[in-house]
């Protein structure tokens, strides 16, 4: 099947405030070298479902295979990925969250309305640059 990402941010409750899935097209080293956004209210919808059953907090990321309609995860970190950039651009600012929730509460992360920004495609370069 083919290889996504996805990135959340989940309440204390569990749920998921909100989440980015992401391909991958291009992979080096193990990371995503060529990202691009999924926009499958279906495929959210069943993702929002396994995050809750899997019961963490705070910023997520997921990458998992989808094969038909079946979806294997691979790997679940409690961690910001490689690629959560792209979906920090896209609207999911979950560091902000995070930080919000720890130094004030979730009340003030529900407060914040999430507007998903139109970016496509992220490509990124693992090399230093001496000029």
């Amino acid at each position: 099947g083919k290889e996504y990402s996805v990135d959340a941010w989940v309440y204390k409750n569990y749920k998921p405030k909100e989440i980015i899935i992401r391909t991958r097209e291009f992979i080096e080293d193990g990371e995503a070298r060529i990202t691009i956004l999924v926009k499958d209210a279906k495929l959210e919808k069943k993702l929002f479902n396994i995050i809750k059953k899997l019961k963490l907090r705070g910023h997520i990321n997921l990458q998992f295979i989808k094969n038909k309609n079946l979806i294997y995860i691979i790997e679940c970190n409690h961690r910001f990925g490689g690629a959560s950039t792209f979906s920090i651009m896209c609207g999911l600012d979950s560091f902000y969250w995070t930080l919000l929730s720890y130094f004030r509460n979730e009340g003030e992360v529900k407060k914040i309305r999430f507007l998903r920004k139109n970016i496509k495609r992220q490509v990124r370069v693992m090399h230093d640059l001496y000029i």
